[in-house]
């Protein structure tokens, strides 16, 4: 639940800068910069249908919440108490994602420097709120058990 809540933030944080900051992926630039549109070419047909558009953003390259999200479950995998190649999973998960995602051309480096700052302020802005929490008793009523 702990690392959850934490997901939970950083997509608030996410949408603010989605809407501050809309970019584009590199994979949109003409073909002279030497990217292909991997998704038209190879993925899924319901992000090429027109119809489907209303359903996710285009312009959410900044930040990548593919790196966020996937260095927050190799910190899972690296804090857990069981065996090393899961650790290892949990180093190798995030870095093979970077890789991924540049490679595909589904971001920009900077955008996945993004997604570790807004995991970074989300963690910190939870941890934040676990602190005021625990001080104040009239928010007792919201109950987040850690279970790390």
């Amino acid at each position: 639940m702990y690392y959850r809540n934490i997901i939970l933030v950083s997509f608030i944080l996410a949408l603010i800068v989605f809407s501050l900051l809309p970019t584009a992926p590199p994979r949109f630039l003409p073909p002279e910069f030497g990217f292909i549109d991997t998704i038209q070419i190879y993925g899924p047909s319901q992000y090429t249908a027109r119809d489907s558009l209303i359903y996710y953003n285009l312009f959410a390259a900044m930040p990548s919440l593919h790196i966020g999200w996937t260095l927050l479950i190799g910190v899972m995998f690296v804090r857990s108490r069981v065996f090393i190649w899961i650790k290892a999973f949990g180093v190798m998960y995030p870095i093979l994602t970077f890789i991924g995602i540049i490679i595909t051309g589904n971001h920009y480096i900077i955008d996945a420097a993004g997604g570790l700052g807004v995991m970074l302020a989300a963690y910190l802005l939870y941890e934040a709120f676990l602190k005021i929490k625990h001080r104040m008793p009239s928010l007792a009523f919201i109950h987040y058990p850690r279970t790390d």
